[in-house]
């Protein structure tokens, strides 16, 4: 008998100290103390990010772009396929110096590397002393890279 007496009072202390774990828990997330997730989408305000340590800092600053791995995958193919080209001068591969667009068609992707210019200068041409303006153009069926240049 004593020692169902014994076992029934440890059930109920682990049953109420679980209950007390929950409860507490609970009242840390309330307080952004927990490791939770939150489920609005909506970044806490700033005198929130100080007190939690899970939530990075950098998480406030503001977007400056956001990519698509779709759309990022040609971009990151023509970039390799730009560092390899031999006919490109070693140079004139500083990406700092040009301005990438993305289009598409139907069949390919396109990423226009175009060299960007001193609106003080007049060029003539696809080359300047900084890059050479190129077009890759990258299969949407099979990955495969073709290039031109702007002569």
């Amino acid at each position: 008998m004593r020692r169902f007496i014994l076992i029934a009072a440890l059930v109920g202390f682990f049953i109420g100290a679980l209950a007390n774990c929950r409860t507490g828990l609970e009242e840390q997330t309330a307080n952004g103390n927990a490791f939770a997730q939150k489920t609005d989408n909506t970044p806490p305000r700033s005198n929130e990010n100080k007190s939690n340590k899970l939530y990075p800092a950098y998480l406030d600053f503001p977007i400056d772009l956001v990519l698509d791995g779709e759309k990022l995958n040609p971009i990151v193919v023509s970039m390799d396929a730009f560092r390899k080209d031999r006919d490109i001068p070693e140079n004139k591969k500083n990406i700092k110096k040009y301005n990438l667009e993305l289009r598409q068609d139907k069949d390919s992707f396109i990423v226009l590397m175009l060299v960007k210019r001193d609106s003080n200068k007049l060029y003539v041409g696809g080359e300047t002393e900084d890059g050479v303006d190129v077009t890759f153009f990258v299969s949407k069926k099979d990955g495969s890279v073709q290039r031109t240049f702007h002569k």
